[in-house]
């Protein structure tokens, strides 16, 4: 039988059954070797039957984000690899994933090695973004919500749910409401991820970032200095902007959440706030649900 015919018959019921996991092949590639394949879809078609996504042209990528092409993936593929990792999602029965944010998908991609996507959702409440997910051809889950919870149709039971430089922009009301209503989302056990303003961004308010707050933060800001005493002194700051389309200044802006803020709300739930992930600008924090009969500690522990 011709291996292009097995290849594509395998393919054909990976997809029919909803399998957790992608084929072997696919899974064990290293991660040099994942990340390059992102750049060759020809490769990953011929290899592996597998359809990545397509990019968004560079102008789109970097209204997003301020990176584009590479660049971009290398960010996204260093708080995928944290993720990954900190989650334990490997050794996970059955995962599914909620990329809470998504934009136009920069992120969830990386998980197609590690997870079927019928078992990942990528949740935006903006049109925009929604729009480059179909346009890329984003095979997961795609999902329109609303500013604030919940994402109708999703159920629960997710082993992870991550957001990257989505609490960094939300009101303090919408901060609280979506962090309760995605740690509910998880299993027991499970894992959220999340990033939020931090020290990197003083410094570059401070540094190169000053032109910034004169021009796209005239007035919206207080000074770098000031700034950086509230956040040493565990205080929750959030700036109104505003960041177009639904993006309204009533929940969105810049905001920052010290460690403080995880400790004295999610101290039961929090496992690591880190400001050292390579190349992401950003804290980077894990909360944990307690696995079914564990204490606080023991969930913690077990991170």
């Amino acid at each position: 039988m011709p291996r292009r015919f097995i290849q594509t018959l395998r393919a054909s019921l990976f997809s029919a059954l909803g399998r957790a996991r992608p084929d072997v092949a696919l899974a064990s590639l290293s991660d040099d070797a994942w990340f390059d394949l992102q750049f060759e879809p020809e490769a990953a078609r011929e290899r592996y039957n597998l359809s990545l996504p397509t990019f968004p042209p560079d102008d789109v990528q970097l209204r997003f984000t301020g990176l584009s092409a590479r660049d971009n993936l290398l960010q996204a593929r260093s708080f995928y690899e944290y993720a990954i990792a900190r989650s334990q999602l490997r050794q996970a029965p059955d995962p599914r994933i909620l990329d809470f944010g998504g934009g136009w998908g920069r992120v969830s991609r990386f998980f197609l090695r590690d997870v079927s996507p019928r078992r990942i959702t990528v949740a935006d409440c903006l049109t925009d973004s929604i729009h480059w997910l179909r346009e890329t051809h984003n095979p997961c889950d795609i999902r329109k919500n609303d500013v604030l919870p919940p994402i109708r149709g999703i159920g629960r039971g997710f082993h992870l749910i991550y957001a990257y430089s989505v609490f960094s922009h939300l009101s303090p009301g919408a901060t609280r409401a979506w962090l309760d209503y995605l740690i509910s989302l998880l299993r027991p056990g499970g894992w959220l991820v999340i990033t939020t303003m931090a020290g990197a961004f003083l410094d570059h308010l401070a540094g190169q970032g000053r032109e910034s707050l004169t021009s796209e933060y005239a007035g919206l800001l207080p000074s770098p200095e000031v700034m950086r005493d509230r956040y040493e002194q565990g205080e929750v700051q959030f700036y109104p902007t505003g960041g177009g389309g639904e993006l309204s200044a009533s929940f969105y802006g810049i905001s920052l959440l010290p460690r403080r803020y995880f400790t004295e709300n999610y101290g039961a739930n929090l496992v690591d706030f880190t400001e050292d992930v390579p190349r992401v600008n950003q804290a980077v924090v894990a909360l944990r649900k307690a696995p079914i009969n564990a204490t606080p500690d023991t969930a913690r522990s077990k991170g």
